[in-house]
């Protein structure tokens, strides 16, 4: 099978000020495997109402994808004085320059707005605890003193060893507060499909020079669909403060055809690192260890 899975940033200080909030947006979705309706209760396949069977192996591979893109918005993305004024080419420039500046073991090489990155067989861009890996073909568009446009092809690009092939489209906008972040994607890998995306709030500091905080929500719809079968998976206002590998609130709610499951964060996660969560046919919420689900911090 397939195994699935994007910070701009112009100097190196800028890509640290930013780089742990939006890495541990992009931690997220690897908790979707073992949170799944299916995973801990019935086995490794479930059948769906409706016909059809959802693999374990594959749905995770397809989630990993929404994993590693979020994380390449790492690449892309600058701090909260992003002015995105300047052209396409030049901002690529600016982004393969940061890369090389840092050492990173990122491949990178562009032509003209276009770059590729190569993350081999596993690369954590830098300050990010996630190593992912495979190649993106990125073509940036700017819209003057606005936003910008990332289109991405994506092959083999996943991470902890789940990669998928697909594309995507991330853009950045400015906000009062500080910068928005959309990404839309189709990913496949074995006979999962996932189609989605996700939304990324970054809010500015007091003195606008980092991000306090990035709240993080998935499009509406996004799922995953292995043959006939598929499932529904909602994030709501998931939070990061400043420093965070974990986050303080929000939700994770996940439906397979109505069998339901849920994963709250609140206060204390962020320093324990443990979730609430709600098993499918059950009211009861228990406490989860976000590592076990694959949430793993550097």
């Amino acid at each position: 099978m397939s195994n699935l899975f994007l910070p701009r940033l112009t100097d190196t200080s800028r890509l640290h000020r930013s780089a742990r909030l939006l890495a541990a947006a992009v931690c997220l979705p690897m908790l979707l495997p073992a949170c799944l309706p299916f995973g801990e209760t019935t086995g490794d396949t479930t059948k769906a109402t409706g016909g059809g069977t959802v693999r374990i192996e594959d749905a995770y591979a397809a989630t990993m994808a929404l994993v590693a893109t979020t994380q390449l918005s790492r690449v892309f993305v600058g701090g909260p004085n992003e002015a995105f004024d300047k052209d396409a080419t030049a901002t690529a420039a600016e982004i393969e320059i940061a890369l090389k500046s840092n050492a990173s073991c990122v491949a990178i090489s562009r032509k003209d707005a276009e770059l590729t990155l190569n993350f081999g067989a596993g690369c954590a861009p830098p300050n990010s605890p996630i190593k992912i890996q495979g190649v993106v073909v990125a073509t940036l568009s700017v819209d003057a003193g606005k936003s910008m446009t990332v289109t991405m092809a994506l092959t083999d690009f996943g991470a902890a060893d789940k990669t998928a092939t697909g594309s995507g489209t991330l853009t950045a906008s400015k906000t009062t507060a500080g910068l928005d972040v959309k990404i839309g994607m189709k990913m496949t890998a074995g006979t999962a499909v996932l189609d989605g995306g996700v939304n990324i709030s970054l809010v500015a500091s007091a003195d606008k020079k980092s991000f306090a905080s990035v709240a993080f929500s998935t499009v509406d719809p996004t799922t995953v669909t292995v043959d006939q079968a598929s499932f529904t998976v909602v994030a709501t206002a998931v939070t990061f403060n400043d420093g965070q590998c974990y986050p303080s609130s929000g939700t994770i709610a996940f439906d397979a055809k109505g069998v339901k499951a849920n994963l709250t964060f609140d206060a204390d996660t962020a320093s324990t690192g443990v979730a609430q969560f709600t098993p499918p046919f059950s009211k009861k919420a228990e406490g989860k260890a976000l590592p076990g689900f694959g949430w793993k911090c550097q």
